[in-house]
């Protein structure tokens, strides 16, 4: 076979012929991605690395559509792993992983308000043998007054909801008329009771762990007589 040229034995027996190993290319996944968050909620970055030792793996973030943050991770555990942690996310945030000359694709991270109670007001309207004038508590959502009692609610949201009503510890509910970010019903007192207010909005986010709040109903006493005169004992003489 030594009188062949090198170029005949490619063509008779390439597979004797050494073959050039190509690098695999450099892996980079970045976690969690683009997501939606409650605001004020921690989250944690994840970049896993393959193929490469990285000397440094950045994360860069943006937070006012202009400038960007380059910011090194920590690598945890496995050594293809980093890690960045952000706490209290309070505004909507881009950022992507850049390791050398290889970078992830660019995410958002946007954070939602979930409905809640902001206050909650009422309106007395006793009933007329009570001789009461009539009042409005704000921003206090308990209740005490007598039987009969026309309890008006003026339920304020920190956002604009869909739907709300109240539910009482007896399972009943009171469906609210709702506008915007207010809502209005009304119900009579008639016995003691617990409720809360339930809410949702456009996006059918419900508010987490409302507030339970309380009903005492005073009862309508019987009369009470009392005798003005005569104030004391008296002796009384007879006549003759």
């Amino acid at each position: 076979f030594n009188q062949f040229s090198p170029a005949v034995m490619r063509v008779m027996m390439p597979w004797s012929q050494p073959h050039d190993t190509a690098a695999p290319p450099v892996g980079l996944t970045v976690a969690p991605g683009t997501i939606k968050i409650q605001r004020g909620n921690d989250v944690m970055l994840v970049a896993r690395v393959a193929n490469v030792v990285p000397q440094q793996v950045d994360v860069y973030l943006q937070n006012d559509s202009v400038n960007w943050s380059r910011l090194a991770m920590t690598r945890q555990g496995a050594e293809n792993t980093y890690v960045y942690f952000l706490a209290e996310v309070n505004k909507d945030v881009d950022y992507y992983v850049e390791i050398g000359s290889k970078r992830s694709e660019r995410h958002r991270i946007s954070v939602f308000d979930a409905p809640r109670v902001e206050r909650v007001d009422v309106d007395y309207v006793y009933p007329e043998y009570t001789g009461i004038k009539n009042k409005t508590v704000r921003d206090h959502g308990d209740v005490i007054a007598p039987e009969g009692t026309r309890i008006k609610l003026y339920v304020v949201f920190n956002k604009a909801v869909e739907k709300a009503a109240v539910h009482f510890g007896d399972g009943t509910t009171l469906d609210l008329t709702v506008d915007g970010t207010m809502a209005g019903g009304s119900y009579t007192v008639t016995r003691d009771a617990t409720y809360t207010i339930r809410v949702t909005d456009a996006e059918q986010l419900a508010n987490e762990d409302p507030y339970e709040y309380f009903v005492r109903s005073v009862p309508d006493a019987p009369p009470v007589v009392t005798l003005i005169r005569p104030g004391r004992d008296r002796q009384v003489m007879s006549l003759e």
